[in-house]
């Protein structure tokens, strides 16, 4: 019985074998799953036609601090800003990212404002398929997610409807692929059956676009009216929410604003977070810390480390003594040091309400009670920012160089990323090099006659005659 035991357990070792070697002669097959995790961002874009933002810029500025949701892209149709003075316009916690105008006219016109802590790029094929009345188009592109955004403005005019509808079948047909929101006055009202709205229609449905609602927008005189509109190729799951709110800020235009979920493409940059809000990262340099950093300071051998061993060390003992921490910035709350305040909100509420109100009635006392409000209304956001600036000004202690600083912050300055590069001419040959141009200036002003003459009018001679042969 042992042999037999032991000659069928060699059997049974040789099968084994076998088997393990004829099934590790080919390599496995291993199904590998890849987890992308993808990170999403809502994008929150509001739209109003002003009908002059000029006379209204305080209260659509208020209006926007009070949203719920504070807009990363404002759109304005028909701001009738004119070349001059639409580089003067700033909002709070804003900057222009995009804007056209009729020139030196100083009606229509479309534009787009991002939040400070949006990164975008204008797009320059916008500028091209501009046209007056027919097409007043602006666009940006979203870096962190690719999104384009799109604000155009046409007049209500039956001429410019067949460019109109040329040009967007164009502007469509560009951004086909892309993901993209156009928003704007169209002036082709969704609430009439007639050839305008349907050729509108046909033209969006050709290249997978659609209008996200087909309410009232536009109300005068007991009529209703969908001019204003919000179009996307973007599928239905991602469209978030959509609000119309007639405000009472524009000639009974009403604000309509847009919550979207998007892919981030690059979120290393990004101070916008999946959730809403605002997050910025800052060290905690509490009491705890501190005392910790001191420690690590006095525990550490200093001796022997080299100039960049002791940097290296030090900065490791930092980093690790006060680490980062994300705080989250509620948005809709300003900073101390600015005017707006919840009851300067409420009066300009009352102020749009008054506003809104019928304008064909006579009674003379609500006419003089509403003269009066308003007036009063504006005094007060007068005396508001004066004090504001004021309070900013005793900061600075009244130093120059501080006053510019409010006045730029005041005027939403940007600094310009891409200085221009000196050039010179060396030698029959045009160079950019800064060390060459520094080295060649370095020359020019310790030129031996320059130094030793007391005669201005020599040395500015000489200056002249040595620069003209590098230019």
């Amino acid at each position: 019985m042992t042999a037999i035991a032991m000659r069928l357990l060699k059997v049974l070792m040789t099968m084994v074998i076998s088997f393990f070697a004829s099934t590790c002669t080919t390599e496995p097959m291993i199904n590998v799953k890849k987890c992308s995790k993808e990170l999403h961002r809502e994008v929150h874009i509001f739209h109003q036609n002003v009908c002059s933002i000029s006379n209204k810029k305080d209260d659509f500025e208020l209006y926007i601090s009070g949203l719920d949701k504070q807009p990363m892209y404002v759109c304005m149709t028909e701001h009738f800003l004119n070349k001059f003075s639409a580089p003067l316009f700033n909002m709070n916690h804003y900057y222009m990212a995009a804007c056209n105008t009729r020139g030196i006219k100083s009606r229509g016109g479309s534009l787009i404002l991002a939040h400070q802590n949006c990164k975008c790029e204008e797009l320059e094929i916008c500028k091209k398929m501009y046209k007056i009345d027919s097409f007043e188009l602006c666009g940006v592109k979203d870096n962190d997610t690719n999104l384009i955004i799109l604000c155009l403005y046409r007049t209500p005019t039956e001429k410019n409807f067949v460019e109109f509808i040329t040009k967007l079948e164009s502007l469509l047909e560009h951004f086909f692929s892309k993901k993209v929101i156009l928003v704007g006055d169209f002036n082709v009202d969704l609430l009439t059956n007639n050839r305008y709205k349907n050729d509108f229609l046909n033209i969006l449905t050709c290249y997978n676009f659609r209008p996200l609602f087909d309410e009232a927008t536009f109300i005068r005189n007991n009529s209703l009216s969908c001019i204003d509109n919000f179009l996307t190729n973007l599928p239905t799951d991602d469209i978030t929410n959509i609000e119309i709110d007639h405000n009472n800020l524009a000639d009974r235009h009403a604000g309509i604003s847009g919550t979207y979920k998007t892919t981030l493409v690059s979120s290393n940059n990004s101070k916008f977070s999946n959730n809403q809000g605002i997050y910025k990262e800052q060290r905690n340099y509490c009491k705890k810390n501190k005392y910790t950093f001191r420690d690590n300071i006095l525990n550490q051998n200093w001796h022997a480390l080299g100039v960049n061993g002791f940097l290296c060390k030090f900065t490791e003992i930092f980093h690790c003594s006060f680490p980062k921490r994300k705080r989250k910035i509620n948005s809709n709350i300003e900073n101390k040091n600015r005017w707006i305040s919840k009851g300067i909100r409420v009066y300009s509420k009352m102020k749009r309400f008054l506003s809104s109100g019928n304008k064909s009635n006579t009674d003379a006392s609500i006419l003089v009670y509403k003269h009066n409000y308003i007036s009063q209304y504006r005094k007060v956001i007068r005396s508001l920012k004066r004090n504001t600036v004021i309070k900013e000004l005793v900061k600075t202690e009244f130093s120059s160089k501080s006053i510019w600083n409010v006045v730029n912050k005041h005027r939403n300055k940007k600094k310009c990323k891409h200085e221009k590069k000196l050039t010179l001419k060396l030698e029959n040959r045009i160079t950019d090099d800064p060390r060459l141009v520094v080295d060649t200036f370095s020359k020019l002003f310790n030129h031996s006659e320059i130094a030793t003459t007391e005669n201005f009018n020599a040395a500015h001679t000489i200056l002249t005659t040595n620069t003209l042969k590098y230019l």
